[in-house]
């Protein structure tokens, strides 16, 4: 009896263990993996140069002018990659009061982006009307 007493308590401790062990190594699939050397304060605060740096929600809606002061468009959205780095942006171009208007994808080296006295982006394209005109349609890119 003595020994099935201490059998049973020891395998409950190793059940016990066991179980620790399995929840500490398993993390649930829709977490995102940190790397182990990331510091919280490095995710928290990264280093932002808001003097420098541009809001995706600010320059969003902005006017787009070619190199000859010529209205070309709008942006309409702005596209990253995996890395988080903007590859593009989407441009409405043509058109009136939004009929026959196309969303043209343009380089984001393409932009040559400044700021105006009020802190507005003034945004230009280094290509010509004509060229945006006749580039493909992305179209609604949801």
């Amino acid at each position: 009896m003595k020994r099935t007493l201490i059998a049973t308590v020891v395998l409950a401790g190793l059940s016990a263990q066991t179980a620790a062990l399995a929840q500490s190594t398993v993390s649930p699939a829709n977490e995102p993996a940190v790397p182990m050397n990331t510091k919280d304060s490095d995710v928290l605060t990264p280093s932002l140069n808001m003097s420098r740096d541009w809001r995706a929600s600010k320059l969003i809606g902005s006017s787009v002018t070619n190199m000859q002061d010529q209205s070309v468009g709008t942006i309409d959205d702005v596209v990253l990659d995996n890395d988080g780095k903007i590859v593009s942006v989407l441009v409405s171009v043509g058109g009136f009061l939004g009929l026959g208007e196309k969303r043209v994808a343009v380089a984001f080296k393409e932009l040559l982006i400044s700021r105006a006295e009020d802190g507005d982006p003034i945004v230009k394209v280094t290509l010509s009307k004509q060229a945006l005109e006749t580039a493909p349609d992305v179209g609604a890119t949801d």
